[in-house]
């Protein structure tokens, strides 16, 4: 990932995201956030025909959330034929979900964002024996001493990488041991990563048949006997003793260095279409709605969220500057964009009741928050007695790296609890794991699930037994998608007046990354004081 001012034609090679930010006195006047993908999941092209005679098919979607995707479209079927799976299957499906949740919060703290806030040549300077001093799982110095020698080849091998092309050390907070310790972390959390792979395929969850996501239920075939389901429990406690002892308090360590970030990037209205099981089988453990923080005493406020108040709307009243920048009209400041093949579309701009929200790990977090679910909470309110932090610095590009810590500390907890409950219904001998369906009706079914990157949502319409349609609608549109001229998208309020340091893009990606693209995004930034204009690429 380099920075450069080459900027006579950028390519874009299929689904991409293009960040335009406009820099006047070292911040963001005004940012615009646009792209071009493919939307349709599946589908024959018209009257097409291959060299074969036979349909052309063009390739589904293949991405981080393919399983989301397929939880989605059979959430969509159960609404349409009016089913609900049994109490085991739901169990098992949170189990499923919270595994992945807990992969990717590992991988983007730790792997994807984590030259945002930790710099590798400091972490080669530091002190050992102070990292281990810092570190609440109480490693030896030794730990540490090894991971610098790790860290230290991997330097050597890829020189001129990422964290060395972006900002110099100094553009990093925190002491040394800081660094060390977030990048020892990293290399711990990989080993992690394997033990939830082990559970996730033990539960079925990587079988490409996707038997926990089953239209009613779940597959009879998963085979989850008492050895298994105690096998899983070791897994995801270990799991959960390394998110407690080491990722929830890496990102607070983090925090308390980058106290300004906790006022930076803000966002107003955040949407979850909530999930998972809460603590009586009824309430989720992340509701529905969309939530609000109130500046006034950190309250959360919420009101109901509906799939009827969705509209995605092509354009919003753009002005004439807004119009160009959005379609990438950019030649006048010397930049031209060029896609490769593919039918893609340009974004459209969810709103909910004509509501930009934000979707992801904050808005769950403050959903279960307005509601005061107990587990949720108690891990939310501890983690921001410990930083210092009142609740209204949870609306920032700092509230957004927290929430992930404080949700896989409330899911790591949640999926041990599940286990207990799915063990004893399985040894009931009376466990059903899929409901019986009705013949195919006509009509149209909406499945609505959380996913690490926020609300999904998959439409299905059934005409005379066959799918006339079928939509989707991602979290990375609700975050990433053009505004309006009052109304600007999440990340475009998010990013403006965030300073700018010289060259450096690292502030725009610390927020950039903060709602983590599901694609390749593209970052130009124009610097108006300078006439300049430089591009990076936020991955």
């Amino acid at each position: 990932m380099t920075l450069t001012h080459d900027l006579d034609r950028i390519v874009c090679a299929g689904n991409t995201f293009v960040v335009f930010a406009q820099v006047q006195n070292g911040r963001v006047q005004r940012a615009w956030s646009t792209g071009r993908m493919m939307r349709s999941l599946e589908m024959i092209l018209e009257s097409a025909e291959g060299p074969d005679g036979l349909p052309t098919f063009i390739p589904r979607a293949c991405c981080l959330c393919n399983d989301a995707h397929i939880a989605a479209a059979v959430r969509a079927c159960e609404d349409l034929f009016g089913v609900e799976p049994p109490r085991p299957a739901r169990l098992i499906r949170s189990l499923v979900q919270a595994v992945r949740f807990l992969q990717e919060h590992l991988l983007h703290v730790y792997q994807y964002s984590l030259s945002d806030w930790a710099c590798a040549q400091r972490a080669l300077r530091a002190d050992a024996a102070k990292a281990a001093a810092m570190d609440s799982g109480g490693r030896a110095p030794a730990y540490f001493q090894e991971a610098q020698v790790r860290l230290g080849d991997m330097q050597r091998r890829h020189a001129g990488g990422r964290s060395s092309s972006l900002a110099d050390s100094e553009s990093y907070a925190g002491p040394d041991e800081l660094h060390l310790l977030l990048h020892a972390h990293s290399f711990e959390s990989l080993r992690v990563r394997k033990f939830l792979n082990a559970a996730l395929e033990s539960l079925g969850g990587s079988d490409s048949s996707h038997p926990a996501f089953q239209v009613g239920g779940v597959s009879d075939r998963l085979g989850l006997d008492s050895h298994t389901l105690r096998y899983v429990q070791s897994l995801l406690a270990q799991c959960r003793d390394f998110i407690t002892g080491a990722l929830l308090p890496d990102l607070e360590h983090t925090a308390r260095s980058y106290p300004e970030w906790a006022v930076r990037g803000p966002s107003e209205n955040f949407l979850s279409w909530g999930g998972f099981l809460g603590r009586d089988g009824r309430d989720a453990l992340f509701p529905r709605g969309v939530f609000s923080l109130a500046p006034e005493g950190g309250r959360v406020r919420g009101q109901a969220a509906d799939t009827a108040g969705v509209v995605e709307e092509e354009h919003l009243d753009w002005s004439a500057e807004d119009a160009a920048i959005y379609r990438l009209r950019l030649e006048s400041r010397g930049v031209a964009f060029s896609w490769g093949g593919g039918v893609l579309d340009w974004f459209v701009s969810p709103r909910h009741h004509a509501q930009a929200c934000e979707v992801g790990p904050l808005a769950r977090i403050l959903g279960a928050r307005a509601v005061n679910e107990k587990l949720v909470a108690t891990e939310l309110d501890a983690c921001l007695v410990r930083i210092g932090q009142p609740l209204t610095a949870m609306n920032s590009t700092l509230g957004r790296v927290l929430a992930r810590g404080v949700e896989a500390a409330a899911l790591a907890e949640a999926s041990l609890r599940w286990l207990d409950e799915l063990a004893s219904e399985l040894a009931s001998g009376r466990a059903d794991l899929r409901s019986p369906l009705p013949a195919p009706p006509d009509g149209e079914g909406v499945g609505l699930v959380e996913i690490p990157r926020g609300a999904l949502s998959h439409t299905i319409t059934v005409e005379s037994g066959r799918i006339t349609n079928h939509t989707h609608l991602i979290p990375s549109l609700w975050n990433f998608a053009p505004g309006g001229p009052e109304d600007r998208s999440p990340l475009e309020s998010a990013l403006e007046r965030t300073p700018v340091e010289g060259e450096s893009p690292l502030n725009l990606l610390r927020t950039i990354h903060a709602f983590s693209p599901c694609n390749a995004c593209v970052v130009v930034w124009e610097d108006v004081d300078k006439g300049t204009v430089s591009k990076t690429w936020a991955q």
